[in-house]
């Protein structure tokens, strides 16, 4: 005797939070993203890069003011004007070329894991389509993958862009003023708090209207 199918999730099984990092998840994905390594390569080596151009435009500056425009100095001052503005135009081209590499990675990531899933939609007994509603199924198809496109595109490269801007910020702040750099500090832990806080209830409102467009 065949056993009964499996019940469809309730709405009460669509609202509970489940972990904010599943690697299982993360390799399941990675199937989708593999095949354009070289793209995300390209991406995650212009970051440093970048970063470092970012870097760099403050500390001209404090050179520009420190050692020139204070002693009323004008000689070499254009040349490092020249140099100022060579940086920010090398920051934007390499961001640029950073953020359409992540989006042709996301892009083409996202179409191969939508044909995936409709492939396996059409696969799927009618009784599968009595059990769960339509909206939930559509809502799978659109909206979750294009949460996870912008999860990837923006949020995990992005992700490490800031990790690495932050160090390289932080460095920077020491080598200039260690008084001064530890007197920012001070705010840290409320920092840590509110964005805590922050983070819980947006997955828990993110979570309310998933619930809600698949009903």
């Amino acid at each position: 005797m065949s056993s009964a199918p499996a019940p469809a999730p309730t709405q009460r099984d669509e609202a509970v939070l489940g972990k904010a990092y599943d690697s299982r998840l993360m390799l399941r994905l990675w199937r989708y993203v593999k095949p354009h390594w070289a793209l995300l390569a390209l991406a995650l080596i212009l970051i440093p890069i970048t970063v470092a151009f970012e870097i760099a435009q403050p500390y001209l500056l404090s050179v520009a003011i420190d050692t020139y425009i204070a002693h009323h100095i004008s000689e070499g001052l254009g040349s490092l004007a020249l140099l100022f503005v060579s940086f920010v135009l090398l920051q934007a081209i390499c961001s640029y070329a950073q953020l359409y590499a992540l989006q042709l990675v996301g892009q083409r990531s996202m179409h191969s894991l939508r044909m995936a899933t409709y492939r396996h939609i059409l696969t799927r007994r009618l009784a599968f389509f009595d059990r769960v509603p339509v909206g939930r199924l559509l809502t799978r198809m659109t909206n979750d993958i294009e949460s996870i496109n912008e999860m990837f595109s923006s949020g995990v490269v992005t992700l490490i862009a800031d990790v690495i801007r932050l160090f390289a910020i932080v460095a920077m702040m020491f080598y200039l003023n260690v008084k001064l750099t530890l007197i920012t500090f001070v705010t840290l832990p409320a920092l840590f708090v509110l964005v805590g806080y922050s983070r819980k209830l947006m997955r828990t409102s993110y979570r309310q209207i998933r619930v809600k467009l698949a009903a």
